[in-house]
C-alpha cells in the first residue's frame, strides 16, 4: 500500500526570492503489522520526502510606437535625430497612447535633419523665389545658412525679367517631417491652436492654410531610414483625404488611419522607420490654387500643430 501525503513532513522546505517550492511525502509500508485506521492495529512506517520547484517564465511585449525628430526649435539649439516619444499602445481604442518620455518631438525641414525654425526673428521670413524667369533651369536664390528662411545671409542672382516673371513663396509650401517606427498599427490625430496674425495678414485665418500629408517608406535625409520597413497605411485608410485645410483641425482630428506596423523584418529603429511629411501652403482668400502674391502685402501668420499617436 502506498499513500501520498502533501505537506505532512516538510522540514527542509523554503519559499522566497521568486521561486515557489512545496514539499510532499511518500509513505510506504515496511512491515507486516496491521495499521490502525478505523480499528486499532499497529504498523511501522518510513517517510520518503520530495521537494518540487515551480517556475513560470513569460514573454509579453506591449505595442510600441517610437517617434523621432528634433528635440527643440532651431532657434533654441534643437538637436536631431532624437527619439523624444516612446508611446505604449495600451490606452484602449480611440485614445491617445501613453508616452513615457517627458518632452515632445519637434519636426524637421524636409530633406534634412535640421530642426524646424520657430521664426521668432522678425528680420527673417519665408523663402521667396523667382518664377518663370529667363533663362529657365537656373537657381536664382541661395539659402546660404540653410535655415529654411529668407534673411540677410541669403542671396539672389540677377535675372532677366519677362512679362510672366513673378515673385512667389518658395515652392509655395513649407514642408515639415518626422519619423515613426512601430511594432503595431497606429493612428495619428492633429490639432491646431495658438493662431497669431499681424499686419496685412491679420485678415487671414486657418482656412488660408492648405494642408497635405505624405508617407515615405524608404530614403535618406542625412540618416537612412526604412530599409526594413513597410507602409503602415496597408490595412487602414492611410492619409485621411477630407482634411485639406487647417480649419478642419481645430479639434483633435484623425489625419492618418493605420493598418499595420512599420517594422517589416529584423532591423534597427531607423531601418523600421517611415517618414511623415506635412505640407503647408499659404493661399489667397477665395482661391484654392493660388499661393502668395505681392498683392497680399506684408504680414505674419503662425500657428501650432500637434500630431499625436492614437490607438486604432
Amino acid at each position: 500500500m502506498t499513500v501520498f501525503l502533501s505537506n505532512l513532513i516538510n522540514t527542509d522546505n523554503q519559499q522566497g526570492g521568486g521561486i515557489y517550492s512545496k514539499g510532499s511525502c511518500k509513505v510506504k509500508q515496511i512491515n507486516s503489522l496491521y495499521a490502525v485506521f478505523s480499528i486499532l492495529l499497529f504498523q511501522s512506517f518510513y517517510v520518503d520526502c520530495q521537494a518540487s520547484v515551480i517556475s513560470h517564465p513569460f514573454f509579453n511585449v506591449s505595442g510600441v510606437v517610437i517617434v523621432w525628430g528634433a528635440n527643440d526649435w532651431q532657434e533654441n539649439g534643437g538637436s536631431s535625430p532624437i527619439v523624444s516619444d516612446f508611446v505604449l499602445m495600451n490606452s484602449g481604442s480611440g485614445n491617445a497612447g501613453n508616452d513615457i518620455i517627458l518632452g515632445d518631438t519637434y519636426a524637421m525641414l524636409k530633406g534634412s535633419l535640421l530642426p524646424v525654425p520657430k521664426n521668432s526673428d522678425p528680420a527673417a521670413g519665408n523663402e521667396l523665389y523667382i518664377s518663370r524667369k529667363a533663362p529657365s533651369g537656373s537657381e536664382w536664390f541661395s539659402d546660404n545658412n540653410s535655415n529654411g528662411l529668407l534673411d540677410i545671409n541669403d542671396s539672389f542672382n540677377a535675372f532677366q525679367l519677362r512679362d510672366i516673371t513673378d515673385l512667389v513663396m518658395r515652392r509655395n509650401t513649407m514642408n515639415h517631417h518626422f519619423y515613426v517606427a512601430s511594432n503595431i498599427a497606429f493612428d495619428i490625430y492633429a490639432q491646431v491652436d495658438n493662431l497669431q496674425a499681424s499686419d496685412d495678414f491679420s485678415i487671414l485665418g486657418l482656412e488660408n492654410i492648405r494642408w497635405q500629408m505624405k508617407v515615405k517608406v524608404k530614403g535618406s535625409d542625412g540618416l537612412s531610414f526604412g530599409s526594413k520597413a513597410q507602409n503602415p497605411s496597408a490595412g487602414g485608410s492611410g492619409i485621411v483625404g477630407s482634411n485639406n485645410r487647417l480649419d478642419t483641425m481645430v479639434a483633435p482630428t484623425k489625419v492618418f488611419d493605420g493598418g499595420r506596423r512599420t517594422a517589416r523584418e529584423k532591423g534597427s529603429i531607423a531601418q523600421h522607420s517611415v517618414r511623415f511629411t506635412s505640407n503647408y501652403e499659404l493661399r489667397r482668400t477665395g482661391t484654392t490654387t493660388d499661393g502668395y502674391d505681392l498683392s497680399m502685402g506684408k504680414g505674419h501668420i503662425e500657428m501650432d500643430i500637434t500630431y499625436t499617436i492614437y490607438t486604432p
